[in-house]
């Protein structure tokens, strides 16, 4: 069974209270990983990353195409990474691939 992070300020982390919940997978019921239940320290983390990053000097100074470039990067990785994306999500939902993947 897999024991998922959260992902922020580029940094993997386990959730502050060190509650998880637990993923079943609707087609089995069998509980396939452990995923961060983050509570309200979790969430100040995520916002303070997020406001720090905005105030970056780097991504102050970048023009709207600087940025999109960076926004179309994203969409490549998601794009390479989507059979796995969509076998994480099938899991997770009971969903078939195919619809977890297009």
């Amino acid at each position: 069974m897999k024991t998922f992070k959260y992902f922020v300020g580029n940094e993997w982390h386990t959730p502050i209270s060190g509650k998880y919940l637990d993923s079943e997978n609707p087609a089995t019921g069998d509980v396939w990983a452990r995923v961060p239940d983050c509570g309200p320290e979790d969430i100040d983390l995520a916002v303070k990353s997020a406001r720090s990053a905005l105030s970056n000097p780097i991504w102050k100074s970048m023009t709207a195409t600087e940025r999109g470039k960076l926004i179309f990067k994203l969409a490549d990785l998601i794009e390479q990474n989507a059979e796995k994306m969509g076998s994480i999500e099938t899991q997770d939902s009971g969903k078939l691939l195919a619809e977890t993947v297009s």
